[in-house]
């Protein structure tokens, strides 16, 4: 009788160390994700790490080594690690080997929209992400998360921003976005990490000059790019008390929450809706480029833009658009003096 009661002990604490710390490795080229199979035996990687010493930002392939496996990340692009059979994410890390839109995609793809970790640091965001909790930020927040990775990998990459010339109405007047420089062309390309997407013309990506002069006319881009494809929906966030800080008029605030779901959900006639708004007057560093002196005005009646200086759309466009970007952080912040 005890040796079978013993036996029945050892079987239990066998079945708990195979399966209470059992995982999934699930691979992200793009949109879709896949799950990845363990590595043969046999294969080894220059670095292997385990779960708790995963770094969020590798720059070559590893081997990930689990209680019940040992994984090969050999593939640009983003790894969630699971618990088997669950939805919980406990996990992630970015291989970046120069995909610098891919990279860019997958770091927007951590986030959602909301306030929940707006007063934190860089560094407490990281841990959020490294960890697997989805990031509750806003426009320009997630854009200096996603900056500051970009940077790290010598990316170029520049806070950028755009804003209504009239009508403001203290909410959903302005917006922060983010230029990147293409490496393939060393051009700047306007990144959105709000809603994770490029706007391009055919094939050529715009820029946040060439945006705001194509919605300032009536016009729209003719394909918005999501790179990060997901919903941005903050399950943790009550829009509507959030929302009641800044529009304290329920009757504006019951017509302006309708309008901020769907740019969350890829909807690409709402964020062409957004952007016919918005993408009026380009804002980069201290510089902006109004149209009128009215616009110029209105800007300055903001404590934190009162001192912008002001350029002529050509201006504008000479002094951040004409030389070719790198890669190089200086070459950035120089852009900006």
């Amino acid at each position: 009788m005890r040796s079978g009661l013993a036996l029945a002990v050892v079987c239990i604490g066998l079945l708990a160390a195979g399966y209470a710390h059992a995982y999934e490795v699930e691979y992200w080229a793009d949109n879709q994700p896949r799950q990845l199979q363990p590595a043969s035996s046999g294969l080894v990687a220059k670095r292997s790490y385990r779960l708790e010493s995963l770094p969020l930002v590798l720059s070559q392939p590893a081997q990930l080594v689990l209680d019940n496996a040992t994984y090969t990340l050999d593939q640009e692009g983003l790894y969630r690690i699971r618990e088997e059979h669950s939805t919980k994410v406990v996990r992630q890390s970015f291989l970046y080997r120069q995909n610098v839109w891919r990279f860019a995609g997958h770091l927007s793809r951590v986030y959602v929209y909301g306030d929940r970790h707006l007063s934190e640091k860089q560094a407490q965001w990281d841990e959020h992400v490294r960890k697997g909790e989805p990031l509750s930020l806003q426009c320009g927040s997630i854009s200096m998360f996603i900056q500051h990775h970009m940077s790290e990998q010598q990316i170029g990459a520049r806070l950028v921003g755009c804003a209504k010339g009239s009508d403001w109405q203290t909410f959903d007047d302005g917006h922060a976005l983010l230029e990147i420089c293409d490496p393939t062309e060393r051009r700047w390309v306007l990144f959105d990490p709000t809603i994770g997407a490029r706007l391009k013309d055919g094939n050529h990506c715009l820029d946040l000059f060439e945006a705001t002069r194509r919605y300032r006319a009536g016009g729209r881009v003719e394909h918005i790019d999501f790179l990060n494809a997901g919903q941005k929906l903050d399950p943790l966030t009550d829009y509507e008390a959030l929302y009641t800080k800044h529009i304290p008029d329920k009757r504006d605030r019951t017509a302006f929450l309708p309008r901020l779901k769907p740019l969350l959900e890829n909807d690409t006639a709402a964020i062409h809706r957004w952007y016919g708004k918005l993408m009026q007057v380009p804002l980069i560093g201290n510089y902006f480029a109004p149209e009128s002196d009215a616009e110029d005005t209105l800007f300055r009646t903001l404590p934190t833009w009162k001192n912008l200086v002001r350029l002529s759309p050509a201006e504008f466009r000479q002094r951040f658009y004409d030389q070719p970007c790198c890669g190089s952080r200086s070459t950035v912040d120089k852009d900006l003096k």
